[in-house]
């Protein structure tokens, strides 16, 4: 069976001793007696519980965690192991088969009462779900089943237009017009222009380091020719480059904006991404294309918001696509007048 032993100069207790034929020895991490005794009954009650039952009915949704931290490594990105973390906090101490779909619910409610479907998809389903399959790829637990979250339907994206931007920038402050411009044709997301200094650009190669982005991966943006004139009148500036701390700042001063220039409020994101996606497709490229300079990560959502944008700047260029042929027969049908009219025309007498 096992004992506890105090051990070291902070007399931490260790667990000790040998049960079901396999050794231990493991830390406590704690110098309070009572608290030691708890801890060592609870874990010869694991231990005895596996041994009865195996590994697959008992484990700790804790260990699971571990292991699938464990195989992670350093690629955790930092917003994953918040979620993580407070999914540990509610059911570490719990066997993952005691996880039920109603318990998960309630954790959703508990800590994200204020997010939405992908939200909560996004903070709760999608990091519980790899943390077991992980486990249950081992063989450390069957994999429980869970139904994510239903999310409505798409709507179709409005994105600014250039005929837009062009009436609302005049209205806009000089650190307002670079972030619109700089969001509009680079495609940074909105806090990603709000975190931007001086320091970010490259002002020879004309280029932005975009250092930290939704999906963890640095961008490296080239500045065109409009964007750079406008953001090197910032470049005296200390601090944040456009002046605007967050989202919720910047969209308020477009809002104001929008309003001045007397057209429909629109959104950073209809401004930005969404402008820069509608743009590339109106001048012909494809979706993959759009989601390489743009820095989607799957191209699957890119498809989903812009696949409707494409599609309609297929159709543009089918009914175009005539206007070359048209032209020649245009210039053939006119040469074969020009003949009939000459072969009809009464011959004059001598």
């Amino acid at each position: 069976m096992l004992q506890l032993k105090r051990r070291g100069d902070k007399g931490i207790y260790q667990i000790v001793g040998t049960l079901g034929g396999k050794r231990y020895r493991e830390s406590t991490k704690t110098a309070s007696e009572p608290h030691a005794q708890a801890l060592l009954a609870k874990r010869q009650c694991q231990i005895l519980d596996r041994l009865t039952f195996g590994e697959e009915r008992t484990l700790l949704f804790a260990e699971a965690v571990d292991f699938h931290l464990t195989k992670k490594g350093p690629t955790v990105k930092p917003y994953d192991a918040k979620f993580i973390a407070k999914l540990n906090e509610r059911f570490g101490p719990w066997r993952v088969r005691d996880i039920t779909e109603k318990e998960v619910a309630d954790f959703a409610k508990l800590y994200y009462p204020k997010a939405g479907p992908h939200g909560l998809d996004r903070a709760v389903y999608t990091p519980l779900i790899a943390i077991l399959r992980r486990a249950a790829k081992a063989r450390m637990c069957e994999m429980p089943a869970f139904q994510r979250p239903a999310k409505p339907s798409a709507g179709k994206v409005e994105p600014a237009t250039d005929a837009e931007l062009a009436k609302l920038l005049p209205h806009c402050s000089d650190r307002l017009r670079a972030g619109v411009l700089f969001m509009s044709f680079t495609a940074a997301r909105v806090a990603e222009a709000c975190r931007l200094t001086a320091a970010d650009i490259d002002w020879q190669a004309r280029t932005a380091v975009l250092g930290r982005t939704k999906n963890g991966e640095a961008r490296v943006v080239p500045l065109s020719a409009i964007v750079y004139e406008a953001v090197y009148r910032l470049k005296e500036r200390e601090g944040l480059l456009f002046g605007l701390l967050d989202r919720h700042s910047f969209n308020q001063a477009l809002e104001r904006a929008c309003r001045r220039s007397k057209i429909r409020v629109m959104t950073s994101h209809e401004v930005g991404r969404h402008a820069f996606a509608a743009r590339l497709l109106g001048q012909g490229y494809t979706l993959k294309q759009v989601q390489e300079a743009g820095g989607w990560k799957s191209y699957r959502m890119v498809a989903q918001v812009y696949g409707h944008l494409e599609k309609s700047s297929v159709h543009d260029a089918m009914r175009l696509a005539d206007t070359k042929l048209a032209q020649l027969m245009d210039g053939s049908e006119k040469i074969v007048r020009i003949q009939v009219a000459r072969d009809t025309l009464p011959t004059m007498s001598t």
